[in-house]
């Protein structure tokens, strides 16, 4: 008798197979491999879109002010960069083992490479704020604030925490406007590469404190309607009484708009895009 290893010899004259991930790959198709490929970058984008629709662009301002900019983005890098690499470099008739493992290993750098540089970007531009400043509301990006934040700095000032001021998702923020006396030193401010006054977060207060001002500054919606009939689809389609909803001029990152809030409760219910230079076409038929 022998003596017994801890191992199982194969018998005489078979060689025992070597089930490694990279052989394996030889057994799939190029195609199979590109559906896999495509799979996990669908589930990807899947939480990526939910995330920015829930949070970075809420409500109504995945529509209005960059959601599907950004969505295109990372469609780009997620559902078309990746796929398509593995796509036209996987060739498992052409190629040895290791050269399939290394080029699905390239390819998948490649793509989380990418696709860390267009989340980053897109979470950089969301939406963290609308600031009201003299007669209208401005939405404010996170990558907006921050820059504009860093030269407060600079320049001695100190910048607010808009988290401390509104428990709103974007924050409503209220901007304190210069006061006779400090318009000099504002317009200094300007020139020396300062912020415009919708970004000055060292200005910003609590909107509510302020909502009478706010209120001042509500649009008629006939006349608004009077001037750009391109809202008139919009107003009409409202399901609440006209009288409950007050509405305020807008500016978004890419459009002009019309925010409606509740005019009991505050809060912001819709928001509808318009062409400016409707209004200037209409009169000029007139």
């Amino acid at each position: 008798m022998g003596t017994q290893s801890g191992q199982q010899r194969a018998p005489a004259g078979l060689q025992p197979v070597e089930r490694t991930p990279s052989k394996m790959l030889k057994r799939f198709t190029r195609l199979q491999v590109f559906t896999v490929h495509l799979a996990i970058s669908l589930a990807i984008f899947s939480a990526l879109a939910a995330m920015m629709v829930l949070y970075w662009f809420p409500g109504p301002f995945f529509a209005t002010d960059g959601g599907w900019q950004g969505i295109r983005i990372i469609a780009a890098v997620d559902l078309v960069l990746g796929p398509s690499l593995t796509l036209i470099f996987f060739s498992p008739a052409k190629k040895t083992h290791r050269q399939l493992l290394f080029d699905l290993v390239a390819i998948a750098l490649v793509q989380l490479t990418a696709l860390v540089w267009g989340a980053l970007t897109v979470y950089n531009e969301r939406t963290v704020a609308i600031a009201f400043s003299k007669d209208r509301f401005f939405s404010i990006s996170h990558g907006g604030i921050s820059e504009a934040n860093e030269k407060l700095r600079e320049a001695g000032h100190v910048p607010a925490d808009i988290d401390a001021l509104s428990d709103a998702h974007p924050r409503q923020i209220y901007v304190t406007p210069p006061k006779v006396e400090e318009l000099p030193r504002y317009l200094a401010d300007i020139f020396n590469g300062l912020p415009e006054i919708q970004l000055r977060t060292d200005r910003y207060t609590s909107l509510a404190a302020h909502w009478p001002a706010v209120e001042a500054q509500a649009l008629d919606i006939r006349e608004l309607v009077e001037r750009h009939p391109d809202l008139a689809a919009d107003i009409d389609a409202l399901e609440e009484p006209l009288d409950g909803l007050q509405f305020y001029a807008l500016k978004l990152r890419f459009d002009s708009a019309v925010a409606v809030f509740d005019r009991q409760s505050r809060e912001l219910r819709h928001i509808f895009t318009y062409d400016p230079a409707a209004a200037v076409k209409d009169k000029t038929k007139q």
